[in-house]
């Protein structure tokens, strides 16, 4: 914001969306009730202007359990940004590294400031808050209040950086009283990391992120003294993080290497990640694995050719104290062809592999894992632009194999599937009319059982009412077979439309309607609704 500019700028200005919507639920037949009967939603981001100071906001409001009658989802923040300053307030996220905060939601306050190739980031908030299970609710564990706190600070810009960032939560042992049955325990976390890119001559790049984490599962576990201990083994202060005997010490880490030009690329990257390695800072990643990656690519036909592709390899049991070790090779290659606009070709390779290999002890044979999935696919497709319309032909063909290779699971373990979708859409310029259909098969074999669904789609679009009013009709009918024989069909469709009121506000709806008559799938109805208010806010 240019502070010479205010008297230029309108005093109050604001911009977004605001949503308001309810969902329709009835089914009948075999299959159990799968949503609401009836569920409200209100949401939207608004965004104020006061002197041109961006006031960003969001908030979200809604009943999405059944038989609950009050609102189960409230969150509001803002984040307001000037020059080189962001400060964040309410309900937000941020993000230092993919291995200490990474983007999980926080109660609180924080700011990024970037003055130059300076960078800093800091917060402060409620990251759980303290709720009990209540009857009705068990599916819901209980959660002790965690409060959190952070920091990054670095110097860079988007290419080459160098960022050293700390992150510490911990849960209120007496914000809950969960019983010792549930395994729901007060923890703290202390992480320390480190994230860094160099480019050089614009092709060259090296990456690093790193991290530490120091995780206690239990806090009202028994503290260790560490004066008691080798200094060699101090690897937390106390005065930081109180070491217990329910703390561990676990890193994790990614290191990637590439070349990029417009014709040629390869990149490299491996990745590490402990056993039971965790962050407060992150809802879930896997941990227990390594990771080993090389991606080329290869542009030709003065790019109208480009061939690219990965191999990785993973494995887990890092430490050795696992009794089997599981193995991963995954392998993709594309190839896409665009010799003109009216024709393009697309083909697909992919493999997986994954076995496993004894360590602590011999495995059975009927406990041993090795599986490979293979799947190829192929995209032609073809356009015909005219005067009055375009008209397009896209065919899909998509075949899949897993091969379960354990002689004692193989009957029943190896799965089959095959996908073809052909579809032609058109698109009328005078009368704007949009018109689409096509065929589609697909069956899965899995050991003895074979379904296929076999049938036609078609779908319309039109604006009415000077373009007031948007429809969309979309159906789909299928036959069904179970293992050659005919199973019944099923019929999906849908009619959804867009009503422009005013200028500034629009009416939206939705209608859907499933049936299945099949034995194997289950025989039912289902009707879907939607209806909403959307209003742009300028």
């Amino acid at each position: 914001q240019d502070l010479t500019q205010l008297k230029n700028e309108k005093p109050f200005r604001w911009t977004g969306v605001l949503n308001v919507g309810t969902d329709f639920y009835t089914n009948s037949g075999d299959v159990p009730i799968r949503s609401d009967r009836f569920a409200w939603r209100i949401s939207g981001n608004p965004t104020a202007y006061l002197y041109g100071f961006e006031l960003p906001f969001s908030f979200t409001l809604g009943q999405q359990i059944r038989d609950i009658r009050y609102p189960t989802y409230n969150q509001f923040g803002v984040s307001p940004t000037w020059k080189w300053m962001k400060i964040h307030a309410g309900w937000r996220n941020m993000e230092f590294s993919p291995y200490t905060l990474a983007g999980h939601t926080f109660l609180g306050g924080g700011v990024e400031l970037t003055p130059g190739k300076f960078r800093f980031a800091a917060l402060y908030g409620r990251f759980h808050r303290a709720a009990s299970t209540n009857a009705g609710q068990e599916y819901f564990l209980p959660t002790y209040k965690r409060m959190g706190y952070g920091m990054k600070i670095g110097f860079g810009t988007a290419n080459n950086f160098l960022d050293l960032m700390a992150f510490k939560a911990k849960d209120d042992p007496n914000s809950l009283n969960a019983p010792d049955s549930l395994g729901i325990t007060p923890g703290e976390n202390l992480v320390l990391g480190l994230s860094g890119k160099a480019t050089l001559w614009q092709k060259i790049s090296f990456g690093v992120d790193g991290a530490a984490s120091a995780y206690t599962r239990d806090v009202r576990s028994e503290e260790i003294v560490l004066d008691s201990l080798d200094a060699g083994e101090n690897y937390v202060g106390e005065d930081i993080i109180t070491p217990r005997f329910s703390t561990r010490l676990n890193f994790a880490g990614k290191a990637t290497a590439g070349y990029n030009s417009q014709n040629f690329g390869l990149n490299f990257s491996y990745e590490h990640i402990d056993p039971e390695y965790a962050t407060m800072g992150a809802y879930f990643f896997a941990n227990d694995v390594e990771n080993y990656t090389v991606s080329p690519m290869f542009a030709f036909a003065r790019g109208k050719a480009r061939l690219f592709g990965s191999y990785g390899v993973q494995r887990n049991n890092l430490l050795g104290n696992r009794s089997e070790t599981s193995w991963r090779n995954i392998g993709s290659a594309n190839l896409s062809l665009n010799p003109s606009a009216k024709f393009g070709l697309d083909l697909s390779y992919s493999n997986y592999r994954m076995n496993q290999t004894s360590t602590a002890f011999e495995l059975s044979d009927s406990l041993k894992l090795s599986q490979a999935t293979t799947q190829y696919s192929a995209t032609p497709r073809l356009s015909f632009f005219g005067k009055t319309a375009v008209h397009t032909l896209i065919i899909n063909g998509v075949y899949q194999f897993l091969d379960d290779q354990n002689p004692l699971t193989e009957k029943f373990g190896d799965v089959r599937a095959r996908v073809a979708v052909a579809t032609w859409a058109a698109s009328f310029i005078e009368s704007k009319l949009s018109v689409n259909t096509g065929l589609n098969y697909n069956d899965v074999q899995l050991g003895e059982i074979k379904t296929a669904n076999y049938g036609l789609n078609f779908g319309i679009g039109k604006p009415f009412a000077k373009e007031r009013l948007m429809l969309n009709l979309n159906s789909t009918f299928n036959l069904a077979r179970l293992n050659g024989e005919a199973d019944g069909n099923i019929l999906n469709a849908g009619l959804t439309g867009n009503f422009l009121v005013q200028k500034k506000h629009s009416l939206n709806f939705g209608m859907h309607w499933i049936r299945s008559t099949s034995t194997f799938r289950g025989k039912y109805a289902e009707w879907r609704g939607q209806l909403g208010y959307t209003w742009q806010l300028r």
